[in-house]
């Protein structure tokens, strides 16, 4: 095996390493992708919300009193 790693120059130590960061790096893009994902959810909501209220609001959004 030794031999074959020689002579295709293969670092399987370092091909850990690079494995290792790789599946790091995928992690943390995981997680931010869901954060941005729940501030999405977040924010739909909030414009859901004044939407509506909006809707019910007697006097129009912007209107002189």
């Amino acid at each position: 095996m030794m031999a074959v790693q020689s002579v295709l120059g293969i670092d399987i130590g370092g091909t850990n390493v690079r494995f290792a960061q790789v599946d790091r790096g995928l992690r943390i893009l995981r997680s931010r992708k869901e954060k941005v994902e729940e501030v999405q959810d977040l924010t739909s909501f909030l414009l859901t919300t004044i939407q509506e209220f909006m809707d019910q609001a007697e006097v129009p959004i912007g209107a002189v009193a």
